[in-house]
């Protein structure tokens, strides 16, 4: 998957999962946020010192999943991430778990996770390095002591989401989906999310939704896209999607994703 992002930033995805007959699912996955490089500003230097710096972050991840019943699955993800900008870098091993639970009305689907479990990251690098006279009017003193500035540490934004979704109708190919979820992260204020999804003739779909209600001053809003199911000759399918987001002042956000079932 490709988006788009706000400040000129973009985000990559990718995954691959293998089953595992009875025994679940395993997956892998890559996620990347990335930035054009920046033009260095100092106070003295305004407008640039010709100097440009970059900054971005990056996840690993390793994914297992299993059915325990016919309705009820869990599944469990390590991951490495790491933070960077400019010469410095953080770095973290953080662990995810979600359920699911498939009830027989409707088809309705109960879910939840919790991400980020993990370490606490903090900046490391060489800017950090500095050289320094501790005792500058004493007599002999050495003006070249190697020292560093100590940063502080930061956890990981710890988040907990909990949804639903159900088939209103389900004929002939054709569904209609609904859904609802609450997002509640440690960094942010709480919000829902709620969406829908038509399906033609497992062909064709569209999906509208809105995201952060109920959030005071969001920029989030109105969601829509929607997406082609094509079906090879093989046996293997390709889905092909796209997602628009409005972002209010900071106008919106594109998503593109590719995925191929063999």
């Amino acid at each position: 998957m490709h988006a788009e992002l706000i400040a000129d930033t973009k985000f990559e995805w990718g995954a691959m999962l293998f089953p595992l007959n009875r025994l679940g699912a395993i997956g892998f996955s890559v996620t990347s946020l990335s930035h054009e490089d920046m033009e260095i500003r100092t106070i003295e230097e305004p407008e640039g010192t010709g100097e440009f710096f970059s900054a971005g972050d990056l996840s690993l991840g390793l994914s297992y999943a299993i059915n325990l019943t016919d309705r009820f699955s869990i599944g469990f993800n390590g991951k490495y991430v790491r933070s960077q900008i400019f010469n410095e870098s953080a770095s973290a091993i953080g662990f995810d778990v979600g359920t699911l639970f498939i009830t027989s009305f409707n088809g309705l689907r109960i879910g939840a996770t919790i991400i980020n479990f993990g370490q606490k990251m903090k900046l490391k690098g060489r800017d950090l390095v500095i050289l320094v006279d501790p005792a500058p009017d004493k007599l002999g003193s050495n003006d070249r002591i190697v020292s560093e500035f100590q940063t502080g540490s930061f956890d990981l934004p710890l988040a907990f989401r909990a949804g639903i979704a159900m088939d209103v109708f389900n004929v002939n190919s054709n569904r209609l989906t609904i859904s609802l979820e609450a997002f509640t992260p440690s960094d942010n204020a709480e919000s829902v999310n709620a969406g829908m999804e038509y399906v033609f003739s497992d062909f064709a779909s569209i999906r509208f939704g809105y995201n952060s209600l109920f959030k005071a001053e969001s920029e989030e809003g109105f969601t829509g896209g929607g997406g082609l199911n094509l079906n090879l000759m093989d046996g293997s399918s390709v889905h092909l999607d796209y997602a628009y987001s409005d972002f209010g002042r900071l106008k919106n956000v594109t998503r593109f994703s590719v995925s191929i079932e063999f």
